[in-house]
């Protein structure tokens, strides 16, 4: 009775690493797939970060050239009266 009982109790452990080997085999691909997309997700918001801090950058340089602009024509302006 006692080695009826450890057989079934094999066999129930057989069945679930069975079970779980199976499992990892189907879902791993999806992990991998996740992970490069991830990957491809980080490298897309550093970009975008980039061209962010770029196109403020030219906005501080543009209105950078209008005080400029807006220096000179003062100064113009003081000088002919």
């Amino acid at each position: 009775m006692e080695n009826i009982e450890r057989r079934e109790k094999e066999y129930r452990e057989s069945e679930l690493r069975s079970i779980r080997e199976s499992r990892q085999q189907h879902i791993s691909p999806f992990i991998e797939c996740l992970r490069e997309d991830k990957k491809e997700n980080d490298v897309i918001r550093k970009q975008l970060d980039f061209e962010e801090l770029k196109a403020a950058q030219l906005k501080l340089e543009a209105q950078s050239a209008q005080n400029w602009k807006e220096s000179i024509e003062i100064a113009l302006t003081m000088n002919k009266t």
